[in-house]
Order: C-alpha cells, then structure tokens, then sequence
C-alpha cells in the first residue's frame, strides 16, 4: 500500500515503545510522512500512560527493553483488553519474533505486522496499513455496550443495513476466475462501521446468527442469479457453528439455492478449523449431510487450530483455507514454507483443494504456484469490493 492509499483511509495514530532513540525517530518520521500522528516513548510506564492520553490506534513494540521486554507488554496490553493494532519489531532471530507474534495472537490481540531489524519503510507503511480492530468500536464501549450491539443488530437485519462484499479467488495455474468469498458488512445510518469481529459475535449472543446468515446467503446468490447465472465460478460463505447445529441450515440452504435457481455445488460453506472439527459425532453428521445435498465445504483459517491429522482424514471437507498468517511472511520465512508445504501435501494427500489466504505480492503468488498450491485470494488479486464494483471486475 503507498503512503497516499493510506493517508486515505481513517487516521491512525502510532504510539512507538523503543528504548533505541534513533529506530524511534526514523519509525516516527516514517509515520508523520503518511500523515500518521506518532509518539515514542522509551519506558514501558511511559507507554501505559500514553496508551490512554494519546489513545493510539497503532503501537510499535520493541521485544528487547530494559525495564520490561515486550511479552510483559504484550500480556498487560491482553489484559487490559486492548483493541489497538500491534507491530512487533526485533533485532531477535525471525523465530523469536514469530513466536512473539503467536504469543500476542493467542492472548487476543490484533497484530498487523512483525518487522524485524532493521525494516524498510514500505514493511511499516504495510503494517500500518492494516487497520485496528475498531476505532468506532472501541470508542462506543460503555457498560451497556454488549446489550446495545444486539439491539441495533436487530434493527440493521429489519432495515437492512447489512450488506456484502466479494472478495475474488483464483486458479494460481492459469489465474482464471474460480470463485468470490462473501464477507458480511454492517454501516448504520450515522456511518459507524461495524467489523464482522464484533457483530458476528453479538448475533450468536442475541440469537440472530441464522437472521445473518440468510441476509448474507440471500444477497450472495441473488447477485450470482442476476449477473452470473451460467458462469462456473462459486461463491463461499462462512457459516457460524451455531447455525450448523441449529436444525435450519438445510432448509435455508436448499431454499435460497432453489429461489435463485443456483446448483447447491457453486456454494462454499467455510467453517473455521475449531469449529470444522468440534464435536466429532455431530459434526460428522451435519457435514456429510451438507456433502450428499450437493454443498461444497472448506475448512477455513487452518493452522491455527488443533486439528489432527485424523480428524481430518474422517471429515468430508473439499477444500482447505490456508492461514492468511502463515502466507504473509511466505517469501521471507523459512518456518512459513515449511509450514505452507507440510499443509499443501497434507491436504493433497487427504483430496482436498488448497487455498492460500491473503496474497498480496507477486512473489507470494509465485511460490505458492510453485508449491502447487491451486487457489489463491489477497490484496494482490482483488480488495474485497462491493457487488457492482465485482461485476466490473469480472467484466475488466
């Protein structure tokens, strides 16, 4: 992304933590030239203050400080429940830096870079990129804030506020079109942008998640029937597991299909690894019943999960969604390759497609070419784009 994209998008604030006075100075003139206003500290009390007088929306975080390294920062930031993106610099080996991004993953918050020493200003403006896990969010919490969500939910489903974006997939052996995923939007009335991290949530909480889901699937293959209907491309929607054991998906599913006459096998239901493996019997069920109506089913996110080898091969998925975590270091990270290939083979060896998650360079498409993985989405092949804007793009 150049620094004129990201002096496009809501404004970020950096808070920079480096005891190094010169790596600080040259992260906060990178920031400032994007039009990020940016603070370093070289103490880590320093840093916890300015968390709340500054109310960053990004924070540089150097893992080796004096007075407290950064997996004590890391764990007091979890803690405190911060939403803030993190980017997580090093002159450590790139494994420890890795493994310091797993820790902070883990304890629940939103890294959007790990950078290790010395770092080119394109990685930071990348990083910085990304954005929080949200502002407008974060913002709003109050002590009715759970309860308020699911209340105006209810409202945006009734007024129809939800919305979809598609995100394009394709062939890594020829670059052809091979589908597009649906990913759930909510604006309100006022603008407030909603992150699926946070509505998605609170529709299983209020008892809405098949509500969701219907609008998203409705919308999806309506736009397929009007523009699409005889194209081959497929379209893939995540479904909550709590609509999979719900009793209703089936019906939904074959009477959205029907209503829009589209086969059930141009839709994709991705379902996470923790969910795509959870509750054996059930699950195996739920899974061979979508299978035998006709449903294609991807395990999505895999590699951060616990799947077993086991679990899988007794499973009737058709495709595997590699961690967008594990391709996004893919051309720098030995670890990575190893990772990406021990999964491909794996998945080749079990019959199951492979997607690689969030491309965003040439070179990563590439090496993922040569690995033989076969699908690939990510920024370097389309930004998630609204219906119009996709039905241009196949077009183009």
């Amino acid at each position: 992304m150049t620094i004129e994209q990201l002096e496009t998008q809501e404004h970020r604030r950096l808070l920079v933590l480096d005891d190094d006075q010169e790596v600080a100075q040259t992260v906060a003139n990178i920031a400032r030239s994007a039009g990020i206003d940016c603070r370093a500290v070289s103490q880590a009390e320093q840093f916890f203050l300015a968390l709340i007088d500054f109310d960053p929306t990004h924070v540089v975080i150097d893992l080796m400080m004096p007075d407290l390294d950064g997996i004590s920062v890391i764990r007091r930031l979890a803690d405190g429940r911060s939403k803030v993106g993190v980017i997580i610099v090093s002159g450590a080996s790139p494994r420890v830096v890795e493994a310091a991004s797993r820790s902070a993953n883990e304890h629940g918050l939103w890294v959007t870079g790990t950078l290790s020493k010395p770092f080119s200003r394109e990685a930071l403006i990348a990083s910085l990129a990304l954005a929080p896990y949200s502002q407008a969010k974060v913002n709003s919490l109050g002590p009715n804030a759970t309860r308020n969500v699911e209340a105006e939910l209810y409202e945006a489903l009734e007024c129809g506020e939800i919305s979809i974006a598609l995100q394009p997939k394709v062939a890594l052996g020829d670059g052809s079109l091979v589908g597009f995923e649906v990913l759930a939007r909510w604006q309100d009335e006022a603008g407030t942008s909603y992150p699926p991290d946070v509505f998605i949530p609170a529709a299983e909480r209020a008892g809405l998640i098949d509500d969701l889901t219907q609008s998203v699937l409705g919308q999806a293959l309506g736009w397929l029937s009007q523009h699409f209907a005889e194209a081959r491309f497929s379209i893939a929607v995540n479904v909550s597991a709590k609509s999979l054991r719900g009793g209703s998906l089936f019906t939904m599913l074959d009477t959205i299909c029907s209503g829009n006459t589209i086969a059930p096998e141009r839709l994709i239901i991705e379902l996470t690894e923790s969910e795509a493996v959870g509750d054996q019997t059930d699950t195996l069920d739920m899974i061979t019943q979508l299978r035998l109506r006709g449903y294609e089913l991807a395990i999505d996110d895999f590699g951060v999960g616990y799947s077993s080898l086991v679990q899988l091969a007794r499973l009737p998925y058709s495709e595997l969604k590699i961690d967008r975590r594990f391709v996004a270091d893919l051309a720098v990270s030995h670890e990575s390759r190893a990772i990406v290939a021990a999964i491909i083979g794996m998945a080749r060896g079990l019959g199951l497609r492979t997607v690689a998650e969030g491309v965003e360079d040439l070179d990563t498409f590439n090496l993922l070419k040569s690995m033989g993985c076969d699908f690939a989405q990510g920024y370097f092949i389309g930004r998630p784009m609204t219906p119009d804007k996709a039905v241009e793009w196949v077009d183009a």
